[in-house]
């Protein structure tokens, strides 16, 4: 079985964006080669430096997703993956977020109770929530976009 060209045209930022196959929902280009689903960056990373080692994930240096570029790609942990897409903000927070149980008002409420120095067992009663949900607040560990 034969596959199809990976074809790209360069943009302004030197990210050589694919044109040839489709990208998925999150701008990654992917196709399907030996009858294996490939994303198109992590393929052209394999063929110009190797493998990818276990536990390691291709980083894109431009935060392009269609950039095929080699120069723009270099390998780094999941950790540092998420790292860089929450500098980016590119990481779902908030009601964004699809396990979020509060809006930006419920967060914002209880910022303000802690603010005033408000019990937690009184935050959590009055707002109905929970125990984690003030604690992640309060050691701000969620909700960091919200301002009082």
């Amino acid at each position: 079985m034969r596959t199809k060209k990976l074809d790209f045209e360069v943009n302004e930022g030197g990210c050589f964006i694919v044109t040839s196959h489709r990208l998925n929902k999150d701008g990654y280009g992917h196709f399907r080669h030996q009858g294996i689903e490939h994303r198109a960056h992590r393929f052209v990373y394999q063929e110009c430096f190797g493998e990818i080692p276990d536990g390691l994930v291709v980083r894109h240096k431009c935060d392009n997703p269609s950039c095929i570029n080699p120069e723009h790609l270099e390998l780094g942990t999941p950790k540092e993956n998420m790292h860089d897409a929450i500098q980016r903000k590119r990481n779902a927070y908030g009601v964004r977020n699809g396990s979020s149980t509060i809006d930006d008002k419920m967060a914002r409420n209880i910022k303000s109770m802690l603010k005033e120095g408000e019990p937690t067992r009184k935050i959590m009663n009055e707002l109905s929530v929970s125990l984690k949900t003030v604690r992640l607040i309060r050691e701000g560990k969620s909700w960091k976009h919200v301002d009082l």
